[in-house]
């Protein structure tokens, strides 16, 4: 089996050194990883080069366009190439907050599933540390995203998930692109694009590790909030 990391990173270079032991150390060793560097004004790029001991394949932006830009460049790399339709495609946050623990559930569960959703809201998933407006917002924007598209999952704009390919191979085909959207609301996209297409998709519990994060998270709550009000006057299809 052949496993596919796709990781989006912007200004991350404080963090790069632990990802890469802890991906070093937890992964499959039939991995391959993508990494997309977003436009980064630090030393990020330098350290995928300095710490990373498992084959990869640099993207880079000269500016930075937003994790939507990003997956869209890190899929559109990986259905280009000849990859088996069995591969499983592996996305996570790359500022430490991802539990790698939950990656060997996720990846059994992709044995029966096109879709495997890592979730803090799944019975037993949690957060390390959490902030009460943060997690307001993303209640109230979840509430309205599941309600307008009918989605059924809990957690829906988190990174960390597994895709088969031949799922995303499937949207292409059917939407012509991965994401429009370029914000963090991409992830809900590509949740809506593979619930049309009647997906089978699972979620099992994690938690948030925000207390491994060095720096502050990207995802600006308002704005992403605002960007799910706006998405939510949408037609997917």
């Amino acid at each position: 089996m052949q496993y596919l990391f796709v990781l989006p990173v912007f200004n991350e270079a404080e963090n790069i050194a632990r990802l890469c032991e802890d991906l070093y150390s937890q992964i499959p060793e039939s991995s391959f990883l993508i990494w997309i560097n977003d436009g980064s004004t630090d030393e990020t790029k330098t350290n995928i080069k300095t710490h990373c001991k498992i084959p990869y394949h640099l993207i880079s932006f000269p500016k930075n366009q937003g994790p939507g830009a990003a997956f869209q460049a890190g899929f559109d790399y990986i259905v280009s190439q000849s990859f088996p339709s069995e591969t499983l495609v592996i996305t996570l946050e790359t500022d430490n907050t991802s539990d790698l623990s939950t990656l060997s559930p996720l990846l059994e569960n992709a044995g029966t599933n096109d879709l495997v959703l890592a979730s803090v809201y799944a019975d037993g998933g949690s957060f390390d540390q959490t902030n009460t407006f943060r997690l307001a917002v993303s209640y109230l924007a979840n509430f309205a995203v599941k309600l307008r598209f009918g989605l059924k999952q809990q957690t829906l704009t988190s990174f960390y998930r597994v895709y088969r390919l031949s799922l995303l191979q499937n949207i292409k085909q059917c939407f012509g692109a991965f994401c429009h959207e370029k914000g963090f609301i991409c992830k809900i996209e590509l949740l809506v694009k593979a619930n049309n297409l009647k997906a089978k998709i699972a979620e099992v519990p994690t938690t948030l590790r925000s207390s491994r994060r060095k720096g502050v998270s990207k995802m600006k709550v308002l704005k992403t909030g605002w960007e799910c009000v706006r998405f939510c006057l949408k037609e997917i299809s």
